[in-house]
Order: C-alpha cells, then sequence, then structure tokens
C-alpha cells in the first residue's frame, strides 16, 4: 500500500507541474512570463 501511495502521490506531483509548466505554454504562444512571479 505504501508504495501505491508513493506512486499515486509522485504521480499527482508530475500532473500538477504539467498542469502548470506546459499548460500555459500549450495556451500561450508565448512564454508565460507573467505566470513566473
Amino acid at each position: 500500500d505504501a508504495q501505491i501511495k508513493k506512486t499515486f502521490a509522485e504521480g499527482t506531483r508530475k500532473g500538477d507541474m504539467y498542469v502548470l509548466e506546459e499548460a500555459p505554454k500549450l495556451s500561450k504562444p508565448h512564454p508565460p512570463d507573467s505566470y513566473s512571479s
């Protein structure tokens, strides 16, 4: 169970990073400078 939870947590973290980093790039023709504070 611990291994499954660890994998799930890592997958969720990678999913969040994808949404935060990749999605703006795909939706914007230019680098999302406004997103980096």
